[in-house]
């Protein structure tokens, strides 16, 4: 699975399309607050 991950982030295509989604919303943009909201596990 690494290797086929790391073959796909390495396409010409993947790496643009990161460098646009980073250019919109930077890692450093969200807040804890917001990783919170985003990725926070509410199951019970």
């Amino acid at each position: 699975m690494r290797r086929w991950f790391e073959a796909i982030r390495a396409r010409p295509a993947t790496v643009r399309a990161y460098e646009k989604g980073m250019a919109i919303t930077p890692q450093s943009a969200l807040t804890e607050e917001a990783k919170k909201v985003l990725f926070g596990q509410r199951a019970r």
